[in-house]
């Protein structure tokens, strides 16, 4: 009736040997039910149990299987969203203007007129100031936005006397807004700080801004793991290797504000702690 050699025929048998394997555990259950019923519904429940934690995990192994060949197959398709996203992001070359802002602000009773500009490339940020550092020469507009693999480990401003924390400071590229770390770059002063926190903390804003024109102190953890604690009137610059920091000098008594100078302390610090 069969051929041997036919799927229908190894069908037909393994149907025949699962119907024989259903009869004898009906038998074996009615014999068991009768003699113990307690222990033979108990043990029901086990296999049950059993059988679907089995069947779960079988169900989960094979899921992955195929996942992991669905992977593998993906790797071989050609990625047209993500090429035209990785496209559109290099292609962005256009510099737009995130913030601007002038302000006159006093150290040691004596007024310095201070510009921020904050401007961005794609994901990378250049934070221009009219005290930028007189050594870092601008050639064209890349320069702008070289990005230096630096990061800080830690950074954060306490009030002062109180030493209370008020706020962290994120300047890598998963804060929202963009990498901070371009060579070159004019952070942490006070104008610097108050646009931080109306950018990334506008509900707080204003009373940290309350506090920025009081006394504050911000605490550093460079990238060599150097403490550093930065006053008022201090600022770094970011370089490709580490970090300046500098101190605003306001112009002496009788000087004409437009023609003020800035200073930089040019001990560059590195592997060692240092309060300036």
């Amino acid at each position: 009736m069969f051929d041997n050699t036919d799927w229908s025929y190894l069908f037909f048998r393994l149907t025949l040997s699962g119907l024989n394997v259903v009869r004898s555990l009906f038998v074996a259950y009615c014999v068991a039910n009768t003699v113990a019923p307690e222990r033979t519904r108990q043990a029901v429940v086990n296999a049950a149990w059993f059988g679907l934690e089995m069947y779960t995990v079988a169900q989960m192994s094979v899921g992955s299987f195929f996942r992991k060949k669905a992977d593998m197959f993906n790797k071989f398709l050609p990625k047209a969203s993500s090429a035209k996203q990785s496209s559109s992001d290099e292609g962005d070359s256009s510099i737009a203007c995130e913030y601007s802002a002038t302000e006159t602000l006093t150290f040691d009773e004596r007024p310095i007129n201070m510009e921020l500009l904050v401007l961005r490339k794609g994901k990378q940020l250049h934070v221009y100031s009219n005290i930028e550092h007189k050594s870092h020469v601008i050639t064209n507009n890349d320069d702008l936005f070289k990005k230096v693999e630096y990061n800080f480990l830690s950074c954060a401003v306490y009030s002062i006397p109180q030493r209370t924390k008020l706020f962290d400071i994120d300047l890598s590229e998963g804060n929202g807004l963009g990498n901070f770390y371009s060579e070159g770059n004019v952070l942490l002063d006070r104008l610097f700080l108050k646009f931080y926190v109306q950018r990334f903390l506008p509900k707080e804003a204003e009373s940290l801004i309350k506090q920025l024109d009081l006394e504050y102190e911000v605490q550093l953890i460079d990238g060599n793991a150097d403490f550093h604690t930065l006053k008022p009137n201090h600022f770094v610059i970011i370089g490709s290797q580490g970090i300046t920091c500098c101190v605003h000098h306001p112009p002496p008594e009788g000087t004409d504000i437009a023609e003020e100078t800035n200073e930089c302390d040019e001990t560059v610090l590195n592997n060692k702690e240092k309060t300036i």
